[in-house]
């Protein structure tokens, strides 16, 4: 699966509870975000966060920018929205990954 794909699984995760009104599983990606956010790049935390968007050891390599892909301005913009992205709530779950797209998968 490529990371647009999982990107997109967690979306609809996120869609389903605004949906639902069960919040449980966008308030543990907002917790994970924000905590990412504080503990700084490279963390136990960025690494967690990131875990959900990767289906495979070098697909996390790429999402925590160590694939060498760290000077890469697009890459770091779009890894940057995903982690800003997490720390919304469901009521902007619409917009998750928006600005993602699909460059972490070149």
């Amino acid at each position: 699966m490529t990371i647009r794909s999982k990107v997109l699984e967690v979306k609809r995760r996120l869609l389903d509870e605004f949906i639902t009104g069960d919040h449980s599983f966008s308030s543990g990606v907002q917790e994970v975000a924000l905590a990412a956010i504080n503990d700084g790049p490279h963390s136990d935390k960025l690494r967690e966060y990131m875990t959900m968007f990767a289906d495979d050891p070098k697909q996390l390599l790429r999402l925590m920018a160590e694939d060498g892909t760290d000077t890469d301005a697009d890459m770091n913009r779009a890894r940057s929205y995903l982690l800003a992205d997490g720390t919304c709530g469901t009521e902007t779950a619409t917009n998750f990954g928006n600005n993602t797209t699909l460059v972490l998968d070149q």
